[in-house]
């Protein structure tokens, strides 16, 4: 069932949980996604909006996730370094496909609102995702 608030929040939750099952029936010990250093910056800055001080470092590049009643799965994020638009760049370039999502678009979300604001601030250079993914590398690790 939808969720009426956190739809993001309990999206992410039933992916993680999808893939992990679905690691377990492969026997994997390891998933890798594609977030970006555009990720990082926007959920930094998210955690600082919210006063999270104690969970004000970024995603971490490999970490344990729970997988249910299986081993741990560790989670990689090789691409944290990488901006969104060079890796779009280069899986076009590449003929890689490419998925849009379209709750990426609706500003009904946090999110997509934070990832515009990002961008004005940054094209201002008033603060940059690096500053950002900067200081995600210093702030303790996600809990």
């Amino acid at each position: 069932p939808k969720p009426q608030t956190g739809l993001q929040e309990a999206a992410r939750e039933a992916r993680y949980r999808l893939l992990c099952s679905a690691c377990e029936r492969l026997g994997a010990h390891h998933l890798m996604t594609a977030h970006t250093a555009d990720d990082q910056a926007e959920t930094l800055f998210m955690r600082l909006r919210r006063s999270a001080f104690t969970g004000l470092g970024g995603m971490q590049s490999v970490r344990n996730i729970a997988a249910g009643t299986g081993d741990p799965i560790l989670l990689h994020r090789p691409l944290l370094r990488w901006r969104r638009g060079e890796l779009r760049r280069y899986a076009l370039d590449h003929g890689l496909p490419v998925m849009d999502d379209p709750s990426n678009d609706d500003h009904k979300f946090e999110r997509v609102r934070v990832r515009a604001l990002l961008a004005a601030l940054e094209q201002q250079d008033l603060l940059s995702t690096d500053a950002l993914c900067a200081l995600a590398d210093q702030a303790p690790p996600e809990s």
